[in-house]
C-alpha cells in the first residue's frame, strides 16, 4: 500500500482516550495501536501526541476526594 505521507502526527485527546467515567477506555487505545502499527507498517513514521495523561491521572486521583 502506497501513502501520500511518510511522516504524521496525531493528537489524540483525553475524551479520545477516556470514557465517560474518567476510566481509560482500553478497548479504543488497542484499536488506535492497531492503527498506527498498520501504518508503522506500510513505512509511515507516526508521532503521536496525547493529553491522555490528564484523563488516566483523574482517574486514579477521583477515589481520594
Amino acid at each position: 500500500m502506497h501513502f501520500r505521507y511518510k511522516k504524521i502526527t496525531v493528537k489524540i485527546g483525553s475524551n479520545v482516550l477516556a470514557k465517560s467515567d474518567g476510566t481509560l477506555n482500553v478497548s479504543r487505545i488497542a484499536h488506535l495501536v492497531d492503527q498506527v502499527a498498520f501504518l508503522r507498517k506500510n513505512g509511515v513514521e507516526v508521532v503521536v501526541v496525547s493529553s491522555g495523561a490528564v484523563a488516566s491521572g483523574r482517574a486514579v486521583l477521583e477515589p481520594l476526594k
